[in-house]
């Protein structure tokens, strides 16, 4: 069977006709249901099977971490499954990751639970310095990347290190797209709280309040806002004189 270094080299992540026609014969020996998705269980099969590649097929936190990345490039898409659009990603996400998982591996010192310790992390400095990245404060870092948790899992760390550069210039893109897809959406949501709630405030009627209200509520949560700050921030809402109409308000103010 193939190493994994063999595997790396011969994957069709390039974007000339050649490989996409490779990466079409790869994606058709993958899809095992003969749909137009892939699914995660065909995606561990193919790496057995297929690539034949134990290596990264042992890899599950990797494998699964590049199916997300994937699949979150398109947020129109299926919410478990892959499109062909998004396979010369996954392939590119696995070349990478893979990389993240042996690093993972190698700092953990081989005790296979998956789990970075704050003596682990603490030790992992002189190796992760050598791929040109120094932190000034490592215990703050894991204190991070841990949350509520007690240790640093991968899903964690790779994210970390894919914000770092470690998994390659388009996995850094794609979390970034992702991150403004998540901060919009968060956003979006609360906006849609934000108008609901003052459109059903007692001094709102047909979407318009009055100016002095508003001031007087918004002085209530934030008592020490200046009045020449109220009147530029309810300016650009202002309909008929005094009255601001409450949903270009939160627009205005979500959108800033």
């Amino acid at each position: 069977m193939p190493d994994w270094a063999t595997v790396k080299r011969q994957l069709p992540v390039g974007k000339t006709p050649e490989h996409k026609a490779r990466r079409k014969e790869l994606w058709d020996q993958f899809n095992v249901t003969g749909t137009k998705h892939l699914a995660l269980f065909e995606v561990d099969a193919g790496i057995q099977k297929v690539l034949q590649c134990e290596e990264l097929f042992d890899a599950k936190p990797a494998i699964r971490r590049a199916f997300a990345y994937a699949k979150d490039i398109n947020p129109k898409g299926p919410k478990d499954a892959l499109e062909f659009c998004e396979f010369r990603l996954l392939l590119v996400f696995l070349q990478n990751l893979f990389d993240i998982y042996e690093l993972f591996k190698e700092i953990d010192g081989g005790s296979r639970d998956m789990e970075l310790s704050l003596p682990d992390f603490q030790a992992a400095w002189p190796k992760l310095k050598v791929k040109g990245i120094s932190v000034s404060d490592p215990e703050a870092l894991w204190q991070q990347l841990k949350g509520d948790n007690k240790v640093v899992e991968f899903n964690e760390f790779a994210d970390w290190a894919t914000r770092e550069g470690l998994a390659g210039p388009e996995l850094l893109e794609a979390e970034k797209e992702y991150e403004q897809r998540a901060s919009e959406a968060h956003d979006a949501e609360l906006c849609g709280r934000l108008k609901q709630v003052l459109g059903g405030w007692t001094r709102c009627e047909d979407g318009l309040v009055s100016s002095q209200d508003l001031k007087a509520l918004l002085k209530k949560l934030h008592a020490g806002v200046e009045e020449e700050a109220l009147d530029q921030l309810l300016e650009c809402a202002k309909e008929g004189g005094d009255k601001v109409r409450i949903n270009t308000f939160v627009d205005s103010i979500v959108g800033a």
